[in-house]
């Protein structure tokens, strides 16, 4: 059972003791990325892209929050020289690639929350 409850936002349940929210719209990752699993929702909700998955370019964040506004007018004029004008990370083609390493695993956190992956890390 699956029942809006709130703009962007689905409530679902088998009995009243079971009840999660599952977002209707993601804004986190590309569409194609998101695209990946969206499947795995597919029989509860259909989940959209937001406009931002498409719009957003690097550093929008840090000119977002930049109060001199030095930093912006540096990032905006070096951003247009990028490959895709800051929609694609730049040096990497295609946006989409998966890894496959030997001895790949995740470990306990040293701090906060996260798991950590020094295998990974250490790759890149």
């Amino acid at each position: 059972l699956v029942t809006s409850n709130a703009p962007g936002h689905a409530r679902c349940s088998e009995d009243s003791a079971g009840l999660c929210t599952i977002l209707d719209e993601q804004r986190r990752m590309r569409p194609d990325i998101a695209d990946l699993t969206r499947g795995e929702y597919a029989k509860l909700i259909q989940i959209q892209d937001h406009s931002c998955t498409v719009a957003r370019r690097l550093c929008d964040a840090v000119i977002k929050k930049d109060q001199s506004r030095v930093r912006s007018s540096q990032i905006r004029a070096t951003r247009s020289l990028w490959h895709g004008k800051g929609s694609l990370v730049p040096g990497v083609q295609p946006q989409q690639y998966f890894w496959d390493l030997k001895g790949n695993s995740e470990s306990r956190p040293e701090a906060g929350l996260s798991a950590c992956n020094a295998t990974e890390a250490a790759f890149v």
